[in-house]
Protein backbone atom coordinates (compact mmCIF):
# COMPACT_ATOMS: atom_id res chain seq x y z
CA UNK A 1 0.00 0.00 0.00
CA UNK A 2 2.52 2.71 0.67
CA UNK A 3 4.01 1.98 -2.70
CA UNK A 4 0.84 2.66 -3.87
CA UNK A 5 0.89 6.24 -2.30
CA UNK A 6 4.20 7.12 -2.86
CA UNK A 7 3.90 6.35 -6.98
CA UNK A 8 0.01 8.31 -6.92
CA UNK A 9 1.75 11.41 -4.96
CA UNK A 10 4.76 11.35 -7.62
CA UNK A 11 2.02 11.01 -10.43
CA UNK A 12 0.70 14.23 -9.12
CA UNK A 13 3.54 16.08 -8.53
CA UNK A 14 5.45 15.26 -11.96
CA UNK A 15 3.03 17.40 -14.52
CA UNK A 16 3.99 20.29 -12.01
CA UNK A 17 7.61 20.52 -13.89
CA UNK A 18 7.55 22.36 -17.51
CA UNK A 19 8.50 19.94 -20.07
CA UNK A 20 8.70 22.49 -23.32
CA UNK A 21 9.98 26.63 -22.99
CA UNK A 22 12.31 28.45 -24.14
CA UNK A 23 15.35 26.95 -21.87
CA UNK A 24 14.17 23.22 -22.21
CA UNK A 25 16.33 21.76 -25.11
CA UNK A 26 14.89 18.23 -25.21
CA UNK A 27 11.95 17.64 -22.62
CA UNK A 28 10.99 14.18 -20.84
CA UNK A 29 11.65 10.97 -22.92
CA UNK A 30 13.83 7.77 -24.07
CA UNK A 31 16.82 9.42 -22.92
CA UNK A 32 18.46 12.35 -21.30
CA UNK A 33 16.78 16.04 -20.74
CA UNK A 34 18.44 18.79 -21.34
CA UNK A 35 18.10 22.42 -20.25
CA UNK A 36 19.95 25.74 -21.43
CA UNK A 37 21.92 27.56 -18.85
CA UNK A 38 23.34 29.84 -20.73
CA UNK A 39 26.38 31.30 -22.27
CA UNK A 40 26.20 28.63 -24.72
CA UNK A 41 26.04 25.88 -22.08
CA UNK A 42 23.45 23.37 -21.65
CA UNK A 43 23.06 20.49 -19.06
CA UNK A 44 22.04 17.03 -19.96
CA UNK A 45 20.05 14.99 -16.93
CA UNK A 46 18.93 11.75 -16.24
CA UNK A 47 17.28 10.28 -13.35
CA UNK A 48 16.70 6.51 -13.22
CA UNK A 49 15.62 4.22 -10.15
CA UNK A 50 16.65 0.97 -10.33
CA UNK A 51 14.85 -0.62 -7.36
CA UNK A 52 13.72 -4.16 -8.51
CA UNK A 53 16.89 -4.85 -10.38
CA UNK A 54 19.15 -3.90 -7.43
CA UNK A 55 16.76 -5.87 -4.60
CA UNK A 56 16.67 -8.90 -7.04
CA UNK A 57 21.12 -8.51 -7.20
CA UNK A 58 22.31 -5.48 -5.91
CA UNK A 59 25.30 -5.46 -7.41
CA UNK A 60 24.60 -5.59 -11.16
CA UNK A 61 21.21 -3.80 -10.31
CA UNK A 62 23.18 -0.50 -9.36
CA UNK A 63 25.97 -1.02 -11.83
CA UNK A 64 23.55 -0.94 -14.55
CA UNK A 65 20.95 1.58 -13.32
CA UNK A 66 24.69 3.76 -13.45
CA UNK A 67 25.27 2.56 -16.85
CA UNK A 68 21.88 3.38 -18.26
CA UNK A 69 22.01 6.70 -16.78
CA UNK A 70 25.47 7.55 -18.59
CA UNK A 71 24.45 5.69 -21.85
CA UNK A 72 21.44 7.88 -21.92
CA UNK A 73 23.84 11.01 -21.48
CA UNK A 74 25.92 10.01 -23.84
CA UNK A 75 23.12 9.56 -26.30
CA UNK A 76 22.28 13.19 -26.36
CA UNK A 77 25.88 13.93 -27.50
CA UNK A 78 26.68 15.42 -23.95
CA UNK A 79 29.50 13.58 -21.52
CA UNK A 80 28.88 12.65 -17.94
CA UNK A 81 30.51 15.05 -15.26
CA UNK A 82 29.09 14.13 -11.82
CA UNK A 83 26.59 11.26 -10.93
CA UNK A 84 24.40 12.11 -7.61
CA UNK A 85 23.14 9.07 -5.67
CA UNK A 86 20.14 9.24 -3.23
CA UNK A 87 19.56 5.76 -1.74
CA UNK A 88 16.99 4.75 0.66
CA UNK A 89 17.78 1.51 2.87
CA UNK A 90 16.00 2.03 6.33
CA UNK A 91 17.58 0.37 9.10
CA UNK A 92 20.64 -1.74 8.26
CA UNK A 93 22.37 -2.50 11.41
CA UNK A 94 21.83 -5.67 13.83
CA UNK A 95 20.99 -9.14 13.15
CA UNK A 96 17.26 -8.34 12.46
CA UNK A 97 18.55 -6.52 9.05
CA UNK A 98 20.95 -8.77 7.49
CA UNK A 99 19.24 -8.24 4.17
CA UNK A 100 19.04 -4.54 4.17
CA UNK A 101 22.69 -4.63 4.67
CA UNK A 102 23.13 -7.02 1.78
CA UNK A 103 21.39 -4.49 -0.44
CA UNK A 104 23.00 -1.79 0.94
CA UNK A 105 26.54 -2.86 0.45
CA UNK A 106 26.02 -4.57 -3.08
CA UNK A 107 24.18 -1.19 -4.23
CA UNK A 108 27.27 0.89 -2.79
CA UNK A 109 29.36 -1.24 -4.14
CA UNK A 110 27.82 -1.50 -8.27
CA UNK A 111 27.64 2.00 -7.88
CA UNK A 112 31.02 2.77 -7.10
CA UNK A 113 32.22 0.28 -9.33
CA UNK A 114 30.65 1.47 -12.58
CA UNK A 115 31.53 5.12 -11.98
CA UNK A 116 35.26 4.28 -11.60
CA UNK A 117 34.78 2.50 -14.77
CA UNK A 118 33.11 5.92 -16.34
CA UNK A 119 35.85 7.59 -15.26
CA UNK A 120 33.19 10.44 -13.80
CA UNK A 121 32.90 10.99 -9.70
CA UNK A 122 30.02 10.73 -8.08
CA UNK A 123 29.15 13.37 -5.97
CA UNK A 124 26.39 14.29 -3.22
CA UNK A 125 25.18 10.98 -2.33
CA UNK A 126 22.66 11.00 0.24
CA UNK A 127 22.47 7.57 2.06
CA UNK A 128 18.96 7.74 4.46
CA UNK A 129 19.58 4.92 7.05
CA UNK A 130 17.71 4.20 10.40
CA UNK A 131 15.69 6.96 12.16
CA UNK A 132 16.89 9.61 9.48
CA UNK A 133 14.60 7.68 6.48
CA UNK A 134 11.20 7.93 9.21
CA UNK A 135 12.21 11.93 9.59
CA UNK A 136 12.53 12.20 5.52
CA UNK A 137 9.57 10.16 5.03
CA UNK A 138 7.33 12.25 2.89
CA UNK A 139 3.83 9.74 2.43
CA UNK A 140 2.95 8.02 4.74
CA UNK A 141 0.15 5.06 5.35
CA UNK A 142 -2.19 4.37 8.40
Amino acid sequence: MERTLQLQALASVLPRFPTSGPRILQGPGENAGIIDVGDGWAVAMKVESHNHPSAVEPFQGAATGVGGIVRDIFTMGARPCVSLDSLRFGEIDGPDNARQRFLFDGVVGGIGFYGKLSRHPHGGRRDLLRAELRRATVWSTP
